[in-house]
C-alpha cells in the first residue's frame, strides 16, 4: 500500500497534479454523503427482522422502542446528508461533521443495546443466536460501507463496544470470556480492515482526481494549440491559412449572391523603418499597426468576433474581410484603418518614426475566387503606392 501511495505521489509530482489530502477527504466525504441521503433504507431489514424477534425474545416493548429510536437516527442521517451534499455543492468543500459522527455514535450504540435481551437468553434460544449473528453481520457492513471515513467508523464501532462490552462483563459468570474476547478481536478487525480500505478508497478518489485534472489540462493544451495553430505568433492576428478558412465559411454561409470587401494592407517604407531602427522597434510597429487595424473596425463589419476576419497576410502586409459590405462602405473602413495608422504613435519609438500605409479595396462576390478577390486588392493597394503611398485605392480604379 505504501508503495502504491510513493507511485502515486511520484506520479503526481512529474506531472504536476497538486491535490491536496485534505481535498481527497472532502471528496471521500462528498461520495459518502450522496450514498447515505438514499443508502441506509438497506439498514430497514435487519430493523425489521429484530421486531420479527421481538415475541420469541420476550422482550417487545424494549425492541420496539430500540427501533423506532433507530429509525429516527436513520432519517435524522439521510436528512442532514442531504444537507451536507447541497452545501457541498454550493460552497465546494464540507464543515466538520460532528453532527453526523454523533448521529453514528448513536447508530451504533443502538446496535449494542439491541443486544441486551438477546445477551440474556445465547444458548437458551435459537432465536436468540441468529439474530446476535445478524447484529454482528449488520454491524460488520455497515462499518466496511463507512470505512472510507475514519471518524464515522471509530464513532460506530465506540458506540457498539460501549454499550455492548459491559453486558458481556455483567453477565461474565455465565457466559465467560468468549464473547468479550470475540467482540474485542471482531472490533480491533474491523478498525484495522476500515484503514485498508480508508487507504485504498483515497488512492482511487485521488487517481480518478488526477485523471480529471489531467483530462481538463490536455483539453486546454489542445484549445490552445488550436488557437496558436491559426494565430500569427508576433500580433496575435489570424495567420494566413486561418483567413482563408475563415473567408470561406463565410463565403458558404451567406449565399453565392452576398458581396464581401477585401482590404490589403501594406505599411509603406516598412524595410527602411527596420535598417534605420532595428528589428525590435519593426516588430513593435507591426503589433501597433494590428491593434490600429482591429480598433478601426467597428465589431459590426467583421464576421464573428471582433478580431475574426483580420489577419497578418506576411511580411508588412495585414488583409480584413469584411462581410455583406457594399462598395462605398468599403472604401470608409479601408480610409479609416489608413487615419488610424497614420495618426498613431507610441511614447517608446523614435520621434523621427512615422508609419503609414497603402490599402487596396476589392469586392468578393458572385463565383469568383477568394484569390482573385486578393489578387485584385493587391493590384488595387499597389496603385496606391504608385500614387505616392499613404492612399486608398479600389480595384474598379486601380488602373
Amino acid at each position: 500500500m505504501d508503495m502504491v501511495t510513493n507511485h502515486s505521489a511520484i506520479k503526481s509530482a512529474m506531472l504536476g497534479l497538486e491535490i491536496r489530502e485534505d481535498v481527497i477527504v472532502d471528496e471521500m466525504m462528498r461520495n459518502y454523503m450522496a450514498y447515505a441521503s438514499h443508502g441506509r433504507v438497506t439498514l430497514y431489514v435487519p430493523l425489521t427482522f429484530v421486531l420479527s424477534c421481538a415475541n420469541e425474545l420476550a422482550a417487545t416493548t424494549f425492541l420496539f422502542v430500540a427501533v423506532l429510536a433507530h429509525l429516527a437516527v436513520l432519517a435524522v442521517q439521510t436528512l442532514y446528508a442531504e444537507r451536507v451534499v447541497s452545501r457541498f455543492d454550493r460552497a465546494g468543500l464540507l464543515s466538520p461533521m460532528h453532527g453526523f459522527t454523533f448521529l453514528t455514535f448513536l447508530s451504533g450504540a443502538l446496535w449494542g443495546l439491541t443486544m441486551l435481551p438477546v445477551n440474556r437468553m445465547l444458548g437458551e434460544n435459537v432465536t436468540a443466536a441468529v439474530m446476535s449473528a445478524a447484529i454482528f453481520i449488520c454491524v460488520t457492513v455497515t462499518s466496511a460501507l463507512q470505512a472510507g471515513l475514519r471518524q464515522f467508523v471509530r464513532a460506530y464501532l465506540a458506540g457498539f463496544a460501549l454499550f455492548l462490552i459491559p453486558q458481556f462483563l455483567y453477565r461474565f459468570e455465565t457466559m465467560g470470556f468468549t464473547p468479550l474476547i470475540a467482540t474485542l478481536v471482531l472490533i480491533a478487525m474491523l478498525i484495522w480492515i476500515a484503514e485498508i480500505i480508508r487507504r485504498q478508497s483515497s488512492a482511487t478518489v485521488r487517481a480518478q482526481m488526477e485523471n480529471s485534472l489531467l483530462a481538463d489540462q490536455l483539453a486546454d493544451a489542445l484549445t490552445q494549440a488550436c488557437y496558436f495553430s491559426q494565430r500569427d505568433s508576433l500580433t496575435g492576428l489570424l495567420n494566413r491559412r486561418a483567413f482563408e478558412e475563415a473567408a470561406m465559411v463565410t463565403k458558404a454561409k451567406s449565399g453565392s449572391d452576398a458581396t464581401h470587401a477585401i482590404i490589403l494592407i501594406d505599411l509603406d517604407h516598412f524595410k527602411t523603418i527596420n535598417d534605420r531602427h532595428g528589428h525590435i522597434v519593426g516588430d513593435a510597429v507591426l503589433k501597433s499597426v494590428a491593434g490600429a487595424i482591429s480598433q478601426s473596425l467597428h465589431p459590426s463589419d467583421l464576421v464573428a468576433r471582433g478580431d475574426g476576419t483580420v489577419a497578418r497576410w506576411g511580411g508588412e502586409e495585414f488583409v480584413v474581410l469584411l462581410k455583406n459590405c457594399p462598395p462605398e462602405q468599403a472604401i470608409c473602413a479601408a480610409e479609416s484603418i489608413r487615419l488610424r495608422i497614420a495618426a498613431y504613435r507610441d511614447e517608446n519609438w523614435p520621434d523621427a518614426l512615422f508609419v503609414t500605409g497603402s490599402l487596396g479595396v476589392a469586392l468578393w462576390q458572385g463565383q469568383s475566387s477568394l484569390q482573385s478577390a486578393i489578387s485584385n486588392a493587391d493590384q488595387a493597394m499597389y496603385a496606391a503606392k504608385r500614387a505616392g503611398r499613404n492612399q486608398t485605392r479600389a480595384h474598379s480604379i486601380a488602373n
